[in-house]
């Protein structure tokens, strides 16, 4: 087996990952370091060996000698499962304290991350030379014998094995990967709402106002969503275009073009069938999304709105169950006597909300429903305290 340089380019040309080329006891050890891995793979080919490390140094350890350099099979834990014709149809050999001092950095960092009713000090955890003392490598073999299948298990107490220690990393690390994978739903929901907020203003200056909560034929019949109607200010011209703006969302047609739902009408944090969307307008009694005029899609003007607009919600993530076509009339219309029902609520920022000046901001879950209702409208005169 032999990586040439022309190998190297090519990894290089078609990934992100850097390979590193050092010279170290006389051979060449190549290195992949990774952003944010708290180790760095590192491999060199030897003689007739492929020496894999955590990191340059172990490896030029292994070269130099410095390292245990004795066959696995030759030690005195592996060598009995290859005497008198025995053979391990599987075998696993665990050096546990290799194992803990690479994991114990790691699940020290983690408990300093993750947020604790009292503070955690991480010092608090044995040395890796305290626990050395106490643990001992880990064999497992599974052999085919005349009585059946037989599983050989060596440890020593308080013995730690791969299946002990993989789910206690795997827990201390949850809590930042899940806040990681929070925080990017987080952001891009509150893109979306910002994207929405800025087509909301783009069609005010074309038209003077924003879209009412939909257009209407002359009758007054409801045709299709505000959102069908911002699609030219928000990167969605094409899409407009396919539609029959004379007929209703439902109609042969336009039903077709559900399924085309743009990717910011869709929440992170949803898991709505296709089609549906979780982002709505605030209508009811006062809110920004009112009726249109028959014949008409326009709806509220800035000038309108004289609580002021950083004062006044304009649209809402809702809850899965208030989840409506995209492209079907209907809002949300907040209850006075519990104006937070049908919102999403996220356990530690509260409900997100877009407001009619364009901002995205969150309000805690403590909020008192009077004030929350103060947001929801647009023109109550109400002196509105800060949460």
């Amino acid at each position: 087996m032999k990586l040439h340089n022309d190998h190297l380019a090519i990894l290089q040309e078609k990934s992100e990952v850097i390979i590193i080329a050092e010279q170290r006891e006389g051979t060449t050890i190549h290195s992949a370091p990774v952003q944010g891995m708290p180790i760095v793979p590192a491999w060199c080919m030897h003689d007739d060996r492929l020496i894999i490390g955590t990191s340059i140094a172990s490896v030029a350890q292994v070269l130099s000698g410095g390292a245990h350099d004795k066959s696995l099979a030759e030690t005195d834990r592996i060598r009995p499962f290859f005497e008198d014709g025995r053979h391990a149809i599987k075998l696993v050999h665990i050096d546990v304290a290799a194992l803990l001092e690479l994991a114990l950095p790691l699940l020290a960092q983690q408990l300093d991350a993750h947020p604790h009713d009292t503070p955690f000090d991480s010092s608090m955890l044995p040395p890796l030379d305290v626990l050395a003392q106490f643990i001992q490598p880990t064999t497992v073999a599974v052999e085919r014998t005349a009585a059946g299948v037989e599983i050989a298990h060596h440890g020593t107490l308080p013995g730690v094995d791969l299946a002990r220690v993989a789910p206690l990393l795997a827990a201390a690390s949850l809590p930042a990967v899940d806040g990681a994978q929070g925080a990017a739903r987080t952001a891009q929901a509150h893109n979306d709402q910002k994207q929405i907020a800025l087509a909301m203003h783009n069609f005010s200056d074309t038209y003077g106002a924003f879209p009412a909560g939909y257009s209407a034929d002359g009758e007054g019949k409801p045709l299709l969503s505000w959102r069908v109607h911002i699609l030219p200010f928000i990167e969605g011209q094409a899409l407009y275009e396919q539609f029959h703006l004379d007929e209703a969302w439902d109609s042969p047609h336009n039903k077709t073009l559900i399924d085309q739902m743009p990717n910011f009408y869709q929440s992170p944090h949803s898991g709505a069938e296709q089609g549906k969307t979780t982002y709505l307008g605030v209508g009811g009694r006062d809110g920004v999304f009112v009726r249109p005029q028959d014949g008409d899609n326009l709806g509220t003007k800035i000038r309108e709105i004289t609580d002021g607009t950083s004062a006044t919600v304009m649209t809402v993530e809702a809850s899965d169950a208030r989840a409506t076509i995209w492209t079907r009339p209907g809002d949300f219309s907040p209850n006075p006597d519990d104006p937070m029902k049908g919102l999403r609520v996220d356990p530690r920022h509260g409900i997100f909300l877009a407001f009619a000046d364009g901002s995205v901001r969150s309000l805690p879950r403590s909020i008192a429903e009077e004030t929350l209702m103060m947001y929801f409208t647009k023109s109550g005169g109400e002196a509105i305290p800060r949460p």
